[in-house]
């Protein structure tokens, strides 16, 4: 997995702010860059599911880091077209394959990167966590918390660590409507972090979008938001 040219595996999904109201066309905020590990999974191992297991699913993308950095580097100029977003493990934020990324880049061009720290990672090595969190903003990155649901993204929206961005997923029990506390706590929540700083991710629905209003939510992510962004575009993501 190290070694491994993702280059034909990686793709780019829009990360958009949309206003509620009449006016709904997007603005464009980032593309995530990330790897398909449905395509990934068809070429390398078609009879496994790598994603039944969410900690062998985990291990897998720390694995991924590398060479996608390794492959972003090739061609700078062509990813940086527009801001991108980079989903990294906290320990290979420390490697030498980022630390080259690192000295590739201008100060303006590091700008124009988000660094995406999944909450399992930030729980899991807070001492690293707080390490990156310094170098990260020394260099000129910004930063997002990947991975908050309904239950766990109040918690973190209490304290400032300063992130540019909070990823909150979308599921299945927001598409069928939470109980009305429940919708509150989540209303309060986003208020306390300020719209433009979360991003409702994983839509998949117009209702995403509708309900994502609804909490106070500006920016959004998802195949649903994709489409709506590039009604054109034929190749899923």
């Amino acid at each position: 997995m190290r070694t491994i040219d993702v280059s034909s595996f990686l793709r780019r999904q829009p990360i958009c702010k949309i206003l509620p109201g009449l006016d709904t066309n997007p603005k464009h905020v980032a593309n995530e860059v990330y790897v398909h590990i449905s395509y990934l999974q068809a070429a390398i191992l078609p009879d496994v599911d790598l994603t039944a297991n969410r900690w062998l699913f985990r291990h897998l993308t720390a694995q991924l880091d590398r060479p996608v950095l390794s492959t972003i580097q090739k061609d700078i100029q062509s990813f940086l077209r527009t801001p991108i977003s980079l989903n990294v493990n906290l320990k290979n934020i420390m490697s030498e394959d980022f630390t080259q990324l690192v000295r590739l880049l201008s100060p303006a061009q590091r700008e124009q990167i988000i660094i995406e720290i999944h909450c399992v990672d930030l729980l899991a090595d807070a001492g690293t966590f707080t390490f990156v969190k310094f170098y990260l903003g020394h260099t000129g990155f910004k930063m997002a918390l990947d991975g908050t649901d309904m239950f766990s993204f109040p918690e973190f929206s209490r304290h400032d660590m300063g992130f540019h961005y909070v990823k909150l997923q979308w599921n299945d029990a927001l598409e069928i409507g939470l109980p009305r506390d429940e919708f509150q706590n989540l209303q309060q929540a986003v208020t306390r972090l300020g719209s433009e700083k979360v991003i409702l991710c994983h839509c998949g629905t117009a209702n995403a979008k509708d309900v994502g209003h609804k909490l106070g939510v500006h920016n959004f992510q998802g195949r649903y938001i994709g489409e709506f962004f590039n009604p054109s575009t034929r190749r899923q993501n």
